[in-house]
């Protein structure tokens, strides 16, 4: 089993338990922030788990949440864990996991050795955005999911500079659809679903922080992505000001989406065999929006003098 990036706190700790998951093969960190390398030093700490190897990029930022990293590194090393300090479309390609693999897209070698506190050759300030990793997941031989972490503009433009086909079936959003550093975000969003072209949008996104997804990166994914399905992984303010009593059982397959009164598609599950398919399907989560989202961004109509292409 691979898994990239953890999340802030417990969930994904709670989320391999209830499953019986204590034996990781492999782990990417993205980049360093809390909100995707939190989760992953918990698990590193804790006993119970056997993770085999970790790719990630360094922090020169030197941050409380990389020296807790840092700490955890150094025991889990003791329990045999590898570390591969070395994140990058060269360095870390491809890592294998049964009949699927996991491509390693972004950064390139020359933009990760700038670090998130250097300079692009044309003195463009870098941060750990920047550098952040996207890994796009292979089943077999279909493109099924690209994971962009939260790759901003500068990023994204080097990224398809070196990789222009980043076609996938599902496309989990940068940044959890907020605002790209230094960017129209419109202009964004635009390129991101112009490039991928996939069926299914993904934001991963918390109710009432940062406003995310953002309307108008939305509206243009709307607009340019022709018959997508956007799937929120917890209901945003924006659609619902109130949220829904929590529906325990609505959804027995995956109980921790049931019970969360916030979610909205919750946690999705994608499936990795020859035909693409997901859970919760379209028509469970279109049902569910139409129950509890009454001023739903995906389902509202494009903003009106939003950028063409």
């Amino acid at each position: 089993m691979s898994i990239v990036d953890g999340g802030r706190r417990d969930a994904l700790i709670r989320f391999l338990l209830e499953r019986g998951i204590t034996r990781i093969d492999s782990v990417i960190v993205s980049h360093a922030d809390a909100d995707h390398c939190g989760g992953i030093s918990l698990l590193l700490a804790d006993p119970r788990f056997r993770v085999g190897e970790v790719f990630v990029n360094p922090d020169q930022r030197q941050t409380g949440t990389w020296r807790d990293f840092l700490s955890v590194m150094i025991d889990a090393r003791e329990r045999g864990t590898q570390f591969r300090l070395a994140l990058n479309d060269i360095d870390a390609a491809d890592v294998c996991c049964g009949d699927s693999r996991l491509e390693v897209l972004a950064p390139s070698q020359d933009l990760a050795a700038r670090t998130a506190v250097g300079t692009t050759a044309d003195g463009k300030r870098l941060d750990a955005n920047t550098i952040s990793a996207v890994v796009r997941v292979w089943a077999r031989e279909s493109p099924r999911l690209l994971l962009t972490g939260d790759i901003d503009r500068i990023g994204f433009d080097d990224l398809v500079a070196h990789r222009p086909e980043l076609n996938s079936d599902v496309l989990v959003f940068p940044h959890h659809g907020g605002l790209p550093r230094g960017a129209d975000p419109e202009s964004f969003a635009e390129a991101v679903v112009r490039a991928v072209d996939a069926q299914l949008v993904v934001f991963s996104n918390s109710r009432g922080q940062y406003g995310t997804p953002r309307p108008e990166i939305v509206a243009t994914v709307l607009r340019r992505g022709g018959d997508v399905h956007i799937a929120c992984t917890q209901l945003s303010q924006l659609c619902a000001a109130d949220a829904p009593e929590p529906e325990v059982g609505a959804e027995d397959w995956l109980p921790m989406a049931a019970v969360s009164p916030s979610r909205c598609a919750g946690t999705l599950m994608i499936s990795l065999a020859e035909s693409f398919s997901y859970r919760p399907s379209r028509t469970s989560h279109s049902a569910f929006i139409s129950n509890h989202a009454p001023t739903a961004l995906c389902m509202r109509q494009p903003l009106q003098g939003s950028a063409s292409g």
